[in-house]
């Protein structure tokens, strides 16, 4: 019984296969490659690349990734409609109060995405107002189920009020299954300017 299920094995698969030059093709007549299928294929278990060819500076590149069905699927960055594994985004927001944006709602879900500032600038000079100096800020929050953009220089403001400021945001946006939110950690320095975690959140 074994033999004839063996026998009957190989001749549907020869009935599949074409035997050239190059290999083995699977639902085609002319393989490219060693073993090459036209077609779906499923893997139950580890599928390992020996010694893959390495990408060259200027090539294109393209990510395989698994997707919620597990199929295997290709994120090529070179295309202009596939999905990035990051975004760039600038937002430049002109006529604010003063040099002031308290709240500003990017509508970018944060149950999907992480948004991060990488940079930002106000174009217009500012005056202090009683102090030596104001150290800028600007940071990215989760409110309403979304992330929001905040900017400011403390004691500081717009040398005239008929001035028209703009602030230039750059975020990188990405996608919340390309990272990992811990949660916050508090640490007692116990009146001391060092200090250390005690464990790295990543080893």
């Amino acid at each position: 019984m074994k033999k004839i299920t063996f026998f009957l094995w190989l001749s549907m698969l020869g009935a599949l296969a074409s035997y050239g030059q190059n290999g083995v093709g699977i639902n085609t007549n002319n393989p490219r490659t060693t073993l090459e299928v036209n077609g779906s294929v499923t893997v139950n278990g580890q599928l390992l690349l020996d010694n893959p060819r390495n990408i060259t500076d200027g090539e294109p590149s393209t990510f395989v990734v698994q997707d919620n069905t597990n199929q295997v699927r290709a994120l090529n960055l070179s295309t202009p409609t596939s999905p990035g594994l990051g975004y760039l985004q600038t937002y430049i927001l002109t006529n604010t109060g003063l040099d002031f944006v308290r709240d500003f709602d990017t509508q970018i879900d944060a149950s999907k995405y992480v948004v991060v500032i990488v940079s930002s600038f106000y174009n217009q000079r500012l005056q202090l107002n009683g102090s030596d100096y104001s150290i800028p800020y600007a940071s990215a929050f989760v409110s309403g189920g979304t992330w929001h953009l905040t900017a400011n220089y403390p004691i500081a403001r717009d040398e005239s009020a008929s001035l028209i400021g703009e602030w230039n945001i750059n975020t990188l946006i990405f996608t919340n299954n390309l990272s990992k939110q811990y949660t916050s950690m508090t640490v007692d320095m116990t009146g001391n300017t060092t200090g250390s975690a005690v464990n790295p959140i990543v080893d």
